[in-house]
């Protein structure tokens, strides 16, 4: 421990600078970690908690179930809702079906993993739905081209 030019100081203090370096692995067993607020208690079984949000320049997500993507969307046996089913329940709910409402996300917050596969099942439906309106289009278009 110094706070000196020590060349690899396993801990590394400068009250001046109200800095604290740890040299290799930082490592809390069983512990919480917060940045910032050391009074705010982290909600559920959280052990990070960081005041005021994080900046990076990147997230990797290390387990993601298989089950849980939405590849199953283009099971055969899967069930897509109408246009006029997915239109209906936005009249009524205000929000796309199987998505979390604004509400629903203000008190509960957001799992990133599980709100990523969700927004890739929208994008896998609309796709569906594309691909169905654009052989429709190509049946009207034949259609016409027949009368013309």
């Amino acid at each position: 421990i110094d706070n000196s030019d020590t060349d690899t100081p396993l801990i590394y203090g400068d009250f001046s600078g109200n800095l604290v370096a740890v040299h290799g692995d930082f490592l809390v067993p069983d512990g919480l970690v917060r940045i910032g607020d050391n009074n705010v208690t982290a909600p559920g079984n959280y052990k990070l908690y960081v005041q005021d949000g994080i900046l990076t320049e990147k997230v990797k997500i290390a387990e993601v179930n298989s089950a849980d993507w939405a590849d199953f969307v283009f099971d055969e046996e899967y069930d897509l809702n109408s246009t006029e089913e997915v239109e209906q329940f936005i009249k009524e709910n205000k929000h796309l079906p199987n998505v979390p409402s604004a509400n629903e996300v203000s008190e509960n917050g957001l799992d990133v993993v599980e709100m990523d596969a969700t927004l890739l099942r929208q994008i896998e439906e609309l796709w569906l739905h594309v691909i169905e309106l654009k052989k429709e289009n190509e049946l009207l278009k034949n259609e016409i081209s027949k009368i013309k």
